[in-house]
């Protein structure tokens, strides 16, 4: 299996963009934006941040994680070792340029709340 791409500017009927995933099923290609099913909801892609969708409209789950940081696209490998893992190291660049290395890391599965270093 490949790796999953995220492709930017599919537009609904009513002109609203976003963004999301083609998955080939049975021969025909589909759009999928679910990135990962946890027990409270569901983690997917939307057009600047990756984000929560709970199961349940009364609970508020707080995850959100930009899709850019200092110069490096977050993949969607990224976000699964993130939540698999709860951290990530991600190549980045400072303000001069250079390479750095940084994590993303998970601080609570619980609220699912991420902090970058």
């Amino acid at each position: 299996m490949g790796e999953e791409i995220i492709i930017d500017g599919f537009s609904t009927n009513t002109g609203k963009m976003f963004s999301s995933i083609p998955v080939i099923q049975n021969y025909t290609i589909v759009l999928d934006n679910t990135i990962a099913l946890l027990q409270q909801g569901r983690i997917v892609v939307g057009t600047k941040s990756f984000v929560c969708e709970p199961f349940q409209r009364e609970k508020s789950i707080k995850f959100r994680v930009q899709r850019m940081y200092n110069g490096h696209q977050i993949t969607v490998g990224e976000i699964k070792t993130l939540l698999q893992q709860g951290k990530v190291v991600i190549d980045t660049l400072d303000e001069s340029g250079n390479r750095q290395n940084n994590e993303l890391i998970l601080l609570s599965k619980q609220c699912m709340k991420v902090s970058f270093t």
